[in-house]
Parts: structure tokens; sequence; C-alpha cells
């Protein structure tokens, strides 16, 4: 959604703002409604893009990307399979765990 918002009013292709050979502060305003947890999106303005035919994975970073609003509802991610509950909890585990050993941990980390 935050590709599509981007890229509705910005020309060319992406990668060029991902790769910064052009720069834009202009998106459609986007609502969002999360269905995992952990990542962020819906307070960011990280959009993380994969290439279908390369499998790689890049990070589209502009603040006209971070939503105007978002419903953040339990119930809507408690319908994730337990697989993806197990990933998405993993992920945190890992985060914290970086923060906390880290050799620039500040004591708000």
């Amino acid at each position: 959604a935050k590709g599509i918002a981007f890229m509705a009013v910005n020309e060319g292709d992406i990668n060029d703002y991902i790769f910064n050979r052009k720069i834009s502060d202009k998106a459609l305003p986007l609502i969002v409604i999360p269905t995992t947890c952990g990542t962020g999106s819906e307070g960011n303005g990280f959009g993380v893009l994969t290439n279908p035919e390369t499998g790689d994975k890049k990070s589209l970073r502009c603040n006209a990307i971070v939503p105007k609003v978002s419903i953040v509802d339990p119930a809507v991610m408690g319908t994730m399979p337990p697989h993806v509950l197990a990933s998405v909890g993993f992920d945190a585990l890992c985060h914290n765990i970086e923060a906390y050993t880290s050799k620039t941990a500040q004591p708000f980390t």
C-alpha cells in the first residue's frame, strides 16, 4: 500500500526513489489496518518492497508514507495463522535481545 500511495503521485521507476536518484515528499494519504504485529509499519515512513523476479527486498524511506491513521485492532491480528504469529513473535524477541546486548545500547534501549 505504501509503494502504491507513493507512486500514484510520483513519476518514473520506484527504484529511482529507493536508491535516492530521485527524491520526493509526496504520497497519497494512507489509512492502515495492520494484520500482523512487530514491524511498526503502521507508524513509520518505511515501505519494504520485494522484487518478484529476484526476491530482493528494498526499503522505500519517506516521511510522506507515514500513515495518517492507523486502526490497530487486536481482533484482526488474532486471525494470524500460528506459524505467522510465531514468526513475528520471534522477530520481536530478536529485536529486544539485540537492543539489550548491543555495544551501543543506551539505558533507554
